[in-house]
């Protein structure tokens, strides 16, 4: 089956076929476990957006130009969209490049949020308290080298109903 699978499959990994990932950018993987989505619209990001509160996407792809243009593994990139406390990003395709995807301080919800291919990760929780809980709730990711979710700070994460393909490691 290679590396494919849904989050519950995360636990068998998949660092050791590292070298085998292959990157599809705009058009991730066919599966017969997801169908992604299709894009309605295009957006660059050339500077980080700050999120207070409730976004929704609508679905558009939201790629990095400039200096968020990477997918590289600079753990100083910023992110495409910075989370604060409180905050729902919801409907949203994040494209390549990717930066540093989302940054979430404190609580965060991230709500059918798709990436084509991970850049640095996908998603960090920066929780500032152990009180704080950082969701991602739906959605998908392909093309991860290392990581996809990672918690820097204090809190909890939680992942549910999430697809993840072509992997290193699904959350550190």
């Amino acid at each position: 089956l290679g590396c494919l699978g849904a989050a519950a499959l995360a636990a068998t990994g998949c660092a050791g076929e590292s070298a085998n990932i292959q990157y599809f950018n705009r058009h991730p993987a066919a599966s017969p476990l997801v169908k992604w989505p299709t894009p309605t619209g295009e957006v660059e990001v050339d500077t980080m957006r700050r999120i207070s509160g409730h976004f929704d996407g609508h679905m558009q792809r939201f790629y990095g130009v400039d200096e968020l243009g990477t997918s590289g593994q600079d753990e100083n990139q910023d992110a495409l969209f910075r989370l604060s406390d409180g905050a729902v990003l919801e409907n949203v395709i994040i494209g390549d490049p990717a930066a540093d995807g989302i940054h979430c301080y404190g609580s965060c919800t991230l709500r059918n949020v798709w990436w084509e291919r991970v850049g640095e990760d996908a998603a960090t929780f920066r929780g500032e308290s152990d009180k704080d809980v950082m969701l991602v709730d739906g959605g998908g990711a392909s093309g991860a080298m290392d990581k996809v979710f990672q918690n820097n700070r204090r809190g909890t994460m939680i992942i549910k109903n999430f697809y993840v393909v072509h992997f290193g490691k699904l959350y550190r």
